[in-house]
């Protein structure tokens, strides 16, 4: 499996910029023939942001249907990182597209780093696995990976 990583700067709150910055990321990995681009962690508003409760998104929000028809366009899987809005609750979330544009997976952050993220945000409670083409593959965000017990369970689980 090829992986396009790609960190850029961060896109202050101006979510038409970072949807713009993650359609021409798609464009590039697709011409480098990968087969799915990661963006950063809470790509969408941005990591530091101050207005973040504000700027969260539901699953279910233009910005993230736009990118998973930029995935589609590009025939390139997509995992973008935002902070997610689901009722009250604010989760450091990840979806993954599939190169069909379908959502695959929208993991939520299992181990919420420092006082901020506790904060801002509820932990996740699953870690799910995927299927990437013809590979099982699974989502982490940041510090989740410090935790041997994840990594465990996703590689027993393929």
């Amino acid at each position: 499996m090829r992986l396009a990583l790609w960190q850029g700067t961060s896109p202050a709150s101006v979510i038409e910029t970072a949807c713009a910055e993650a359609e021409a990321a798609l464009a590039a990995a697709a011409a480098v023939k990968a087969d799915a681009l990661v963006l950063p962690e809470v790509w969408l508003p941005g990591y530091n942001q101050p207005d973040i409760p504000a700027q969260a998104l539901p699953l279910d929000s233009p910005p993230l249907h736009r990118l998973a028809a930029a995935a589609k366009r590009h025939a390139t899987a997509l995992v973008v990182g935002y902070a997610e809005r689901d009722g009250d609750r604010l989760y450091n979330s990840a979806a993954c597209f599939g190169s069909d544009g379908a959502l695959l997976a929208n993991y939520r952050k299992v181990q919420l780093y420092g006082p901020r993220e506790r904060a801002l945000y509820t932990p996740g409670d699953t870690l799910p696995t995927i299927r990437l083409g013809t590979e099982t593959a699974a989502i982490l965000i940041c510090y989740d990976v410090e935790f041997a017990p994840h990594i465990k369970s996703l590689t027993e689980r393929g």
